[in-house]
């Protein structure tokens, strides 16, 4: 049974919105520090890095996305593991979107449904291990100044 319209427009966009994510991360040049590329996007730096003199736990994100974009996944994931792994997620969203928008399959909103709070809290708890390995990493930085 094919999908309605509706659904078909809105696996379209979100297509649309991964490829344009993966699009702008390819446009970019990955910053050799592993910090900062995001300013290429007109982004500040790091509030939190500024005051703290540690990385937050998004800190490297954006440099990692554009080396996976260039197939350089090892680096990308020694950067910014969350990153790497949200560029690969990224990846293969922008795929299935587009399959499912071409031909025109219904979602299955049940297992979304079903499964959301563990990859939310999954999501969660990569992000916080990530950002106690990045802390501890630039302790080390700090401690060998």
């Amino acid at each position: 049974m094919q999908a309605p319209f509706w659904s078909t427009m809105i696996t379209i966009v979100l297509a649309l919105g991964c490829l344009a994510v993966l699009g702008s991360a390819m446009g970019i040049t990955p910053d050799s520090s592993g910090m900062g590329t995001h300013e290429q996007l007109g982004i500040r730096q790091c509030g939190f890095l500024q005051r703290t003199n540690y990385p937050c736990m998004t800190c490297g994100m954006t440099t990692s996305f554009a080396l996976a974009v260039r197939g350089r996944l090892l680096a990308s994931f020694l950067n910014q593991p969350a990153g790497a792994i949200l560029a690969l997620g990224t990846m293969a969203l922008a795929l299935y979107f587009t399959y499912i928008s071409i031909t025109r399959r219904k979602i299955d909103l049940l297992y979304i449904s079903i499964y959301w709070k563990r990859y939310f809290f999954s999501g969660a708890a990569l992000l916080m291990g990530v950002w106690a390995v990045q802390g501890f990493r630039r302790w080390l930085t700090l401690q060998g100044n």
